[in-house]
């Protein structure tokens, strides 16, 4: 592999953290936007069990 390789693959390794970072940051919107919803709703759901708040407090 020559040196012009190595930099196409860590390239390819770096696209390829960032569009998994910003998947990550859709599913987390996604998944905030749900709550928002059933806590307007008044509901609770498995959501809430499966992904837990980090940020909300322990009633």
């Amino acid at each position: 592999m020559d040196a012009e390789d190595r930099r196409l693959a860590d390239l390819q390794v770096e696209v390829a953290g960032a569009v998994l970072a910003h998947r990550r940051q859709q599913f987390v919107d996604l998944v905030g936007h749900a709550r928002m919803l059933t806590a307007t709703a008044g509901a609770t759901t498995a959501l809430d069990e499966r992904f837990p708040d980090p940020g909300a407090t322990v009633p």
